[in-house]
């Protein structure tokens, strides 16, 4: 009986496949995509904050309560910089990355300072 073939390696120049693009309104799609790392597209309606101040959240148009967020978790002496950059982003159609998790049922994307968000279009 002949040795199994073994895999070829993998080449150093191949890269990983490019996350799916989603649209933040796709609730049903994002959630098929939980625990996946995904590119979220979608027009920021508005920045929030936990009651307890620690955790800013991104809201998207068109989305209700158990709809995608991007959430931010923040320290005090960070948080006046992290709202303010990411309240520069209200009414603009961006496009951010990162992996999908169910926070209440609801899909959200933690995002750091450092996270990437692309700014696609002014609305």
């Amino acid at each position: 009986m002949p040795p199994a073939a073994s895999p070829a390696p993998a080449s150093a120049s191949s890269k990983p496949a490019a996350p799916i693009r989603l649209q933040a309104s796709d609730t049903t799609a994002i959630l098929q995509h939980t625990g996946s790392r995904v590119q979220i597209e979608g027009i920021v309606s508005r920045i929030g904050e936990s009651r307890s101040g620690d955790v800013l959240y991104v809201n998207f148009m068109g989305n209700t309560r158990g709809e995608l967020s991007l959430v931010q978790f923040t320290k005090p002496e960070r948080k006046a910089s992290d709202f303010a950059r990411l309240n520069d982003l209200v009414g603009k159609r961006i496009l951010a990355e990162g992996t999908v998790s169910v926070y209440r049922d609801a899909p959200q994307i933690v995002i750091t300072q450092s996270t990437p968000i692309s700014v696609l279009a002014e609305n």
